[in-house]
């Protein structure tokens, strides 16, 4: 009898130990099973954060490549401070200023910087003395953002600077041969002046002295017309002068024509004598940053192009024009 209850006690011993390894094997391969899932979830999660963050990318690489690509036709139509991109007749157009794009769940902005250059041509901070906004270079941020849940977002951003490097110009820095000359040939010729402008001194335009020193107080040159020879986009206006610091009242100030061309003449020109504004039906409006403003697009697709300078001095000095450049592409 004893021998019998000694096997029975061991043989309930060894069950309820097979009986715990289960429990225990159980709950370890719950946990693993477990494991696996939130791995398995977690990482369907990574692989479609993953997709959403190669698709903003692609987007945002899209975005840098069509002002690329508007840069290339036409530098003046970067006129806005914030834009989308849409296509219009196969090309990439800006879809004005404040706007940005939805592309399934992403939202796309592009947003285009101004550059500042200090006196030797680098890139300056806006603050610098003797900064000036170089209308030719432009910083562009293209940001892609998505929801990703719980109201949180995530977005990707490219930046890049661009310079309307393939601009060719037109260019005057000498008047000395006087006017009569409506159509550019001899480079220090011009059409026509109001009769209170010196152009005696090579290199430079100034108001007339009409008694012992006395200057006109205001006079304006009409430049020769210039052909680029075919259908251009004329995208901005620089000058050179030279203000006396004594004459606050002293400035230079520009307004252009355009036309398109008539076998191998100037067809009608614009209406009006032009600033920034374009062609508005006045003529108020003018360039007045020496270092370089953009030439409204209403002259696009034109061939010929002229300038008027205007000069205003104070009688007792005179202000000095020394050089025009126009860039067109």
């Amino acid at each position: 009898m004893i021998f019998k209850f000694q096997i029975s006690n061991f043989k309930l011993h060894n069950t309820g130990q097979s009986i715990i390894e289960i429990v225990v094997a159980l709950a370890i391969f719950v946990l693993i099973v477990s494991s696996l899932g939130v791995l398995i979830m977690g990482s369907f999660s990574l692989l479609a954060r993953s997709s959403e963050f190669i698709k903003a990318s692609a987007l945002a690489e899209e975005g840098v490549e069509a002002v690329r690509g508007i840069r290339n036709r036409a530098w003046n139509e970067l006129i806005y401070n914030r834009s989308g991109v849409e296509i219009i007749n196969s090309a990439w157009s800006l879809t004005g200023e404040g706007t940005d794009e939805q592309i399934g769940n992403f939202t796309r902005v592009i947003d285009f910087l101004p550059v500042y250059r200090d006196s030797t041509g680098s890139i300056a901070e806006s603050d610098d003395p003797g900064a000036y906004s170089d209308p030719m270079s432009k910083k562009i941020s293209v940001s892609v953002g998505w929801d990703i849940g719980g109201g949180s977002g995530n977005s990707v951003e490219r930046n890049t600077y661009l310079t309307n490097w393939n601009a060719k110009f037109w260019e005057q820095t000498d008047w000395i041969g006087g006017s009569g000359q409506a159509i550019w040939s001899e480079n220090n010729m011009y059409d026509n002046d109001d009769g209170n402008i010196n152009v005696g001194t090579a290199g430079e335009i100034t108001l007339a002295e009409i008694a012992t020193s006395t200057y006109a107080s205001t006079s304006q040159i009409i430049s020769s017309a210039f052909n680029t020879e075919k259908l251009a986009n004329f995208i901005a206006i620089y000058w050179e002068e030279s203000l006396p610091p004594s004459c606050p009242e002293c400035l230079i100030k520009l307004q252009i024509k355009t036309a398109p061309d008539d076998n191998g003449a100037p067809g009608t020109w614009s209406g009006t004598w032009s600033g920034p504004d374009g062609e508005d039906g006045d003529e108020t409006d003018f360039f007045t940053f020496a270092t370089g403003e953009l030439i409204n697009i209403y002259h696009n697709s034109d061939q010929w192009i002229k300038y008027k300078a205007v000069l205003k001095g104070d009688a007792s000095t005179t202000p000095v024009l020394e050089a025009v450049k126009l860039y067109y592409q």
